[in-house]
């Protein structure tokens, strides 16, 4: 039937909290230096218009597209003209509208022969028809789509290629005509209007760049998906049509130049960075961040797998029963417990997931035991349970515990990089315009609108005509705009008659939807979307500008519902008639606003779009039938769970959360939540927490003035400051006894501190808090953990020799002395700084070596300094105006990349421990066949001894991590020629190191095939990556 469209595509609980309160505070500074952004939620998801400007400079707008599609060297064509046409070559010649000619090549000699009306003639190895008129061109019989018009020239080169003349089908056309035969191909003409915008724009963008990188060479971009799929232009105009008329002339920049407005059909709910996939280093707005829109696109390509806890179910995947078994072969498995996918491929905010555990119940040697059984997930997973999309391993997955069940979920169809086609299709669905949504993909980009030439020949003669096309008149952006704002992309926002939870039910919002506001209130606000008009929670949205806080404008009363039933989709129409213009399509089991129903006709708004359907394809409901809010922004921890630094079962575990404790929770994806408690923020599992429930807060330790302050009162003279939280870490400096200091942290064990410029960790037991009365200490009492230093050898654990008590002042720095007041470094181990210029006067401190201080003069061999906020004196030969190298036993992290694993053994299969940061000091312990055994954060393992070095590491050169492009396939009888001489790569990435230099016109042998690169081999044997666009592809011959 027409309408449906099927789519492929009660110990003290007091005291619990108390502990956990003091362990989450320890770690602040810790973890305010990680990442935290990572969900599928939209509180972290900003939306903003790209703005409009304006060139005064005219474009050249004829680009020239090779037509690969029909063959690499087509031995003939066929072609018929559109339209009064003039050829030219080795002949000159009119052809008249629907004259046909045929056109042979010879691969051999390079002569084009010409064939009309019986009589054949030699061309030459060039010849062109070229048109009369604007509405003119020719169609070709070989072509994808033999009844569409190419609307330009018809270019025609045959150029000798390693002895072997190659014919190039090169039609030149008008950049806006152009693009009327690529959107409708890339996205589908029944997207809606505004996302089809925002693709004429992201490919009109494409163009440009590549006429721009190729204008000295025979054609600028080729029909194939190696650039963008053209097939020349529909017979009749549609919406694809109507959004490259409404946006013409404008394309995307950022930082003065044209915009990489790379697109993939969909992301999975998470964009990916042009540097992870490809190593590419100028497109740095082309980041990892969450897409809460490609993720509630119901089209948006997924796979879906049930798993059910009671393992032996009826229903079980017998593939994973038989990679669980495999995994312990001598346990037998009853249940499984819990499912979660952790270790993320690259650097938070990544999701893209390597590996799944499975926690489960297990009988062994006749013991219940629990047991965690880990996968790789592209490795061991992926093939074996059917689940792949692509075939370049970068699928994003996800598990959602239901009762018995775990629904595992794996989404991405693409690269990921750039604008999603689903995403952006969903944002228009939501009531976003193009330009909101090419902000939203491309960050900071602006909207630049050119004046294009277009040329063609005169109805006589032969001298070429350029004219300028008028760009398309642009409306301002909507005012007073809001967006949605939700914990998780699975919720919704109800929208009420009344500004009460108790007003009737209108509607609801997903995550993400853009809304204009009316007028906002402190509880309530006033919003319209589509045509409803209705009550929101304002703590739910969130703004832009100064929004009005009155309005004239009444609620929509709506008291019927209707849901899609019968069909996979339904069409909305334009009115109420089977003739009416399609403007989108309905997925089956929506939900329906409708206004009325008349002969057959629903009048109904779906998302923010309003339209007609088919009644026989709704079943109607007098209240909401759909999916309401029921989750708010926090939550309570179901059980006690670990928080963790990063979404990994493998990360450092901060510290335990205990039953019971009220969480903010700032994003979800189904397997992770981000939250807060006690004002720090982390990871736990989804399954640890209970939505609906409401638990006891933590409070934040009391403070004066905005700071907790702590006098010394250690038993030996001075007390350790270490770089972390136990004694297995390095003593940073020696505090001496009766100092105040600044505790930005509390434990019951250690306390994270600061003293002048200095930060590290001492232990609680020796610190005195002073607190003005009424004002409670910490927790109260501080005790000592279960593992203090030993009562034999307090704080410090080697207690420094005694010195005498100063005779005298401080000595003072003459008049006549060199003043400093330039920053210096200590450069000698441990040097003692002094109250006065004398060996033997007090020692304030023991500051160790690589500290950083300031120099305030010098005078006799003495420098008198400042550390922090502590002054005294050093000799002038443990200082140093240059950083030192890092201190005996220990060495820097110098990875090239961003982080070195730390393995339990020394090879690189084994586990890994943790991820050292680049530019980590760690202890060396010692080195034995290329691998480092290093203590690092507590925690000792094995690295590879190549990126450790004794000094620091400079910035970051992203050239020079050698990483591949993710769309990389390998490929059999695949040939390319290079356009003119190119240089072969090691890696992905022009900074990489040379493997050879290829002359133009060579034939290459393709290894590997990619969107971005590819990676071939020279006659002589030489390999190496070269990207794409700079070849031009052969397929093998069928």
């Amino acid at each position: 039937m027409e309408e449906k469209n099927h789519h492929k595509e009660d110990f003290s609980v007091q005291f619990r909290y108390q502990r956990a309160l003091c362990l989450l505070l320890m770690l602040f500074l810790m973890l305010s230096a990680m990442p935290t952004s990572f969900a599928e939620d939209t509180a972290d998801v900003a939306v903003q218009s790209a703005p409009l400007e304006r060139s005064a400079a005219t474009r050249n707008g004829m680009v020239r597209v090779r037509l690969l599609s029909i063959g690499s060297n087509p031995a003939s064509l066929t072609v018929t003209a559109v339209g009064a046409m003039a050829v030219s070559g080795g002949q000159t010649m009119a052809l008249s509208g629907g004259e046909q000619i045929s056109i042979s090549h010879s691969s051999a000699t390079g002569e084009i022969r010409l064939t009309r009306g019986g009589e054949t003639v030699s061309m030459g190895r060039e010849m062109a028809l070229r048109r009369r008129q604007t509405d003119g061109g020719f169609r070709i019989a070989q072509a994808r789509r033999p009844q569409n018009v190419y609307p330009g020239d018809l270019h025609l080169v045959s150029k000798l290629e390693s002895g072997t003349y190659r014919l190039y089908v090169v039609a030149n056309v008008y950049i806006e005509s152009y693009l009327y035969g690529v959107v409708p191909y890339e996205m589908g003409s029944s997207s809606a209007l505004e996302a089809l915008k925002a693709q004429a724009v992201a490919a009109r963008t494409y163009t440009l760049r590549a006429m721009n990188a190729n204008a000295s060479k025979v054609y600028d971009v080729v029909d194939t998906t190696a650039d963008q799929v053209y097939n020349g232009s529909p017979a009749e105009r549609d919406r694809a049509a109507e959004a490259v008329d409404a946006t013409r002339g404008i394309v995307a920049m950022n930082d003065g130049k044209l915009t990489g407005t790379y697109y993939t059909a969909s992301n999975g709910g998470q964009t990916e960075s042009a540097r992870n996939a490809w190593g590419s280093s100028g497109v740095n707005y082309l980041t990892v961040k969450d897409d809460p829109f490609d993720r509630m696109n119901p089209y948006s390509s997924t796979r879906k797998m049930t798993i059910y806890a009671a393992f032996s179910h009826a229903s079980q995947n017998q593939s994973l029963t038989r990679l669980l078994q495999a995994k312990a072969p001598n346990a037998t498995i009853l249940r499984i417990e819990a499912v979660t996918p952790h270790t993320p491929k690259y650097a938070a905010p990544s999701r893209l997931y390597t590996k799944l555990d499975f926690d489960v119940t297990a009988l062994v040697n006749g013991e219940t035991r629990r047991l965690t059984l880990t996968f790789d997930i592209f490795s061991e997973l992926e093939s074996a349970l059917n689940l792949s999309i692509n075939t370049t391993k970068n699928e994003l997955w996800s598990v959602k515990a239901d009762g018995e069940t775990f629904v595992l979920t794996v989404r991405r169809y693409g690269h990921g990089i750039g604008m999603s086609q689903r995403g952006a299709q969903q944002m228009a669905n939501l009531g976003y315009t193009y330009d909101q949504i090419l902000g939203f993909y491309y960050e900071n980009c602006v909207r630049m609108q050119y004046t294009f030439t277009h040329t063609i020949l005169p109805p006589v003669g032969d001298a070429p005509v350029t004219a300028t096309e008028a760009p398309a008149t642009i409306s301002p952006a909507a005012p007073n705009q809001a967006m949605v704002t939700l914990v998780n992309v699975e919720d919704v926002l109800n929208v009420r008659l009344t500004a009460s939870d108790n007003g009737t039910l209108l509607t609801t919002l997903p995550a993400g939807t853009a809304v204009t506001v009316l007028a906002k209130g402190e509880n309530w606000t006033l919003i319209r979307f589509g045509r409803i008009v209705g009550y929101v929670r304002t703590e739910n949205l969130t703004f832009t500008g100064t929004p009005p806080t009155q309005s004239d404008e009444n609620p929509t009363p709506i008291t019927r519902w209707a849901t899609v039933t019968g069909t996979n989709s339904l069409n909305l129409r334009a009115s109420g008639s089977y003739d009416a213009a399609v403007q989108s399509t309905i997925p089956g089991g929506a939900v329906l606003c409708v206004f009325a129903v008349e002969n057959g006709w629903a009048s109904i708004q779906y998302g923010a779009k309003t339209g007609y359907c088919a009644a026989e394809y709704l079943t109607f409901s007098d209240t909401y039938p759909g999916k309401t809010s029921q989750t708010g922004r926090s939550a309570m921890v179901r059980t006690a769970t670990a928080l963790r630094a990063t979404p990994s079962t493998a990360a450092v575990v901060l510290m335990t959360l205990p039953q019971g404790v009220q969480i903010a929770v700032q994003s979800s994806d189904g397997s992770w939540c981000r939250v807060t408690a006690g004002g720090i923020d982390g990871y736990v599992l989804a399954s640890s927490l209970d939505f609906s429930a409401v638990g006891i807060e933590l409070t934040p330790v009391p403070t004066t003035s905005g700071e907790q302050t702590a006098i010394v009162n250690s038993t030996a003279s001075t007390l350790n400051l270490r770089q972390g939280a136990g004694t297995e870490y390095p003593v940073l400096a020696e505090i001496p006894k009766g100092t105040s200091i600044i505790v930005t942290a509390y434990g019951e064990t250690w306390c994270a501190v600061c003293w002048g410029s200095l930060t590290g960790y001492v232990m609680t037991q020796y610190l005195r808090f002073d607190v003005p009365s009424g004002t409670p200490t910490p927790s109260g009492t501080p005790t000592p953990g279960a593992t203090p230093e030993p009562t034999a050898s307090p704080e410090p654990s080697e207690a420094p020799t005694p010195v005498p008590a100063a005779s005298e002042p401080p000595a003072k720095v003459e008049d006549d002395a060199d003043i400093g007041g330039y920053v210096a470094w200590v450069s000698a181990d441990n040097a003692p700084l002094r109250q006065a210029m004398a060996v033997d006067a007090t020692v304030l401190a023991t500051i160790p070596r690589g500290t950083q201080v300031t120099v305030l003069a010098q005078s006799g061999g003495w420098c008198y300094a400042a550390v922090g906020q502590m002054t005294g004196y050093f000799t002038a030969d443990a200082l140093s105006c240059e950083q030192p190298d890092a201190p005996l036993g220990q060495k820097y992290v110098s990875t090239k990349s961003d982080s070195l694993a730390m393995r339990q053994s020394p090879n690189t299969g084994a586990a890994i421990v943790q991820w050292l940061p680049r530019g980590a000091l760690v202890t060396f312990i010692s080195q034995e066949n290329g691998w480092s055994y290093i203590r690092y954060g507590g925690k000792e393992g094995y690295c590879a001894s190549q990126y450790l070095s004794d000094s620091a590491p400079g910035a970051v050169v992203i050239s020079d991590t050698p990483i591949l492009d993710v769309t990389l396939e390998k490929v059999t009888g695949w040939t390319a020629s290079i356009r003119q001489a190119e240089t072969l790569y090691q890696w992905c990435s022009a900074d990489a190191p040379e493997t050879a230099k290829v002359e133009a016109d060579l034939v290459l042998i393709v290894l590997e095939k990619g969107e971005i690169w590819c990676r071939v081999r020279t006659e002589e044997g030489e390999e190496g990556y070269c990207l794409t666009s700079r070849l031009t592809l052969i397929a093998p011959e069928n």
